[in-house]
């Protein structure tokens, strides 16, 4: 009787072993195939050829295609299963005689290449087409803080020295004030001995209101005695 019981238990613990396989296998879940290089897979389970400008490599998500050499489809998305990638990103463009297809390889007007990527030009900068594409350019005579008429990383928000930014232009500070480069953009200082004529101010930002020096303020008292 206890060798019937001690053969009974071990089919039982067989068939609960087996019976646990049969539950995890069916809880893990993987697809019955996988679709081949540069194919996705379609709702209806089919394998498609990815579509013109975009591929797919084995192990990545089969539900579509990616984009390929900076392109994008006509909805301006990176990543499709109907429409051809023949769009440049944003920042990128492609000379006019190669096919809509190919890469979009260099980067646009206001774009500079940064670590191998298109960046926007930094603020009060930009960039033409023609030009390298390490930098951009300060707009009008504006500068950075350092100086600098050309920048990879630093705004262009300053005026040169004896130079005030006025309404976004940099203008010559008027008569008996300057300013230094290292001095906010927006004031010039008025010389030794000077002041503005209102109100005996010492710095103006009004590129029509300058300074009068003491000079001039003396022979202005002279020829009204």
């Amino acid at each position: 009787m206890a060798r019937s019981l001690t053969l009974t238990g071990l089919v039982a613990s067989v068939h609960l072993a087996t019976l646990d396989l049969r539950v995890a296998v069916r809880a893990t879940p993987f697809p019955k195939y996988q679709c081949a290089e540069n194919f996705f897979m379609t709702s209806g389970g089919a394998c498609d050829p990815c579509p013109a400008g975009s591929t797919r490599e084995v192990g990545d998500d089969m539900m579509f295609c990616t984009c390929t050499g900076n392109l994008v489809n006509d909805e301006l998305s990176p990543t499709t299963t109907t429409t051809t990638c023949s769009m440049c990103a944003t920042g990128y463009y492609r000379e006019s005689f190669k096919s809509p297809t190919e890469p979009c390889n260099l980067c646009n007007t206001s774009y500079f290449r940064v670590g191998g990527e298109c960046q926007p030009c930094p603020g009060g900068s930009s960039r033409n087409i023609d030009d390298p594409e390490g930098s951009c350019t300060c707009n009008s005579a504006l500068v950075t803080s350092d100086g600098s008429m050309t920048t990879s990383d630093s705004p262009c928000n300053n005026c040169p020295k004896d130079m005030l930014l006025h309404e976004g232009d940099c203008v010559m500070c008027p008569d008996f004030s300057g300013r230094e480069l290292s001095s906010p953009p927006g004031v010039c200082e008025c010389e030794t001995n000077a002041a503005t004529p209102v109100n005996g101010a010492t710095s103006t930002s009004d590129p029509d209101r300058g300074c009068t020096g003491l000079y001039a303020l003396r022979m202005c008292v002279h020829s009204v005695i």
